[in-house]
């Protein structure tokens, strides 16, 4: 037996019909901006975090930031969520995507600086909450765009948001591999 239905009865079952008319690249190149703005997303997000924010002292405030991420993500992609905040514009979210990266530069002084100022939760919190924030709100919203942009038809959604999946896994596995370069000083 399998999907509940009795193995005899699905020798009976006609073919399965093709998903789509066109072709995975073409799909693919039509769905691409989204896929790009969520892998680019998170390539941003694991760049810095955890490893760079764990390295910000004192050491103490390292368990304040991380809850801060956690809440702030949240109340991200909560916002996306609400009609009154919702972006429909897919370069509105692709350009928001890639405003992310002054993030890294960032998140780097505050762990190389030696003024005061670095040591700050008043500094912490704030960049802490607006990247985090933009975490949750640009990756959701990129998610939600992303099978319904123009050019993908009804029955290719399910496969746009497959690679919308991809997007995401491998801008974690990329944002992680480049986070390394930042404990080098790179």
């Amino acid at each position: 037996e399998r999907d509940g239905t009795p193995l005899a009865a699905q020798r009976d079952l006609p073919p399965a019909t093709p998903m789509s008319h066109r072709s995975s690249a073409n799909i693919t190149r039509d769905a691409w901006p989204q896929a790009f703005s969520v892998w680019f997303v998170f390539l941003v997000t694991f760049v810095v975090f955890p490893g760079v924010t764990l390295h910000w002292t004192p050491a103490e405030h390292a368990k304040v930031v991380l809850a801060v991420f956690q809440f702030m993500d949240i109340a991200g992609r909560s916002c996306a969520e609400a009609e009154r905040f919702r972006v429909t514009n897919g370069r509105t979210v692709s350009l928001m995507s890639l405003s992310r990266i002054v993030f890294v530069p960032m998140f780097m002084a505050v762990q190389r600086a030696d003024g005061e100022w670095a040591r700050s939760l008043w500094v912490k919190v704030p960049l802490m909450s607006a990247f985090s924030f933009t975490n949750g709100y640009v990756s959701t919203l990129s998610m939600m765009i992303g099978p319904v942009q123009k050019g993908v038809a009804e029955h290719e959604r399910e496969f746009v948001g497959t690679l919308m999946s991809f997007g995401v896994v491998h801008g974690i596995l990329w944002g992680s591999m480049l986070a390394l370069t930042t404990q080098l000083g790179i």
